[in-house]
């Protein structure tokens, strides 16, 4: 028997007090208890039935049962490399110290500050004079202090 849905049902700790929002807290091999329905298909020359779950509650742990292949043991590598492919990165040896001149670490660039203008990154940026490429420069609409006058809405507060 097994149940089906196209939504992932709301998980709920064993006596169902506690929403359990982590999705992967139940695992294949865990112990589970559904609330679900059960719906006859109405096909009298197939006939069957729909089983739908609604929740689930945690009710204990088992051994985790893996699926699938183990990609370790179906042969990868074991091939001589083809003409032309190179098994470290082509262009020279990768040095991250070299090469983007921080930490080898990337969890040493947790507490950096953002780089200054003209200390890193993009160079300063000059705005586009008009004339000159970009967008000529634009003049405030006339009449008082610039934009349009307010109007009223008198539909939006009640």
């Amino acid at each position: 028997m097994s149940f089906s849905s196209g939504f992932a049902p709301k998980i709920y700790n064993r006596d169902g007090s506690q929403q359990l929002l982590d999705p992967d807290v139940v695992k294949l091999g865990y112990y589970i208890e559904v609330a679900g329905s059960v719906e006859g298909n109405n096909n009298q020359g197939n006939p069957g039935v729909y089983l739908n779950h609604s929740m689930v509650a945690l009710a204990g742990y088992g051994e985790e049962i893996h699926t699938g292949p183990d990609a370790s043991s179906v042969g990868f590598g074991g091939a001589a490399l083809p003409p032309g492919a190179s098994a470290t990165p082509v262009g020279g040896q990768f040095n991250p110290q070299q090469n983007f001149g921080g930490p080898q670490d990337p969890l040493a660039y947790g507490n950096q500050q953002a780089p200054q203008g003209g200390q890193g990154g993009y160079p300063p940026q000059q705005a586009p004079q008009g004339g000159q490429g970009g967008y000529p420069p634009q003049q405030a609409p006339q009449g008082g202090q610039g934009g349009y006058p307010p109007q009223p809405n008198n539909g939006f507060a009640k």
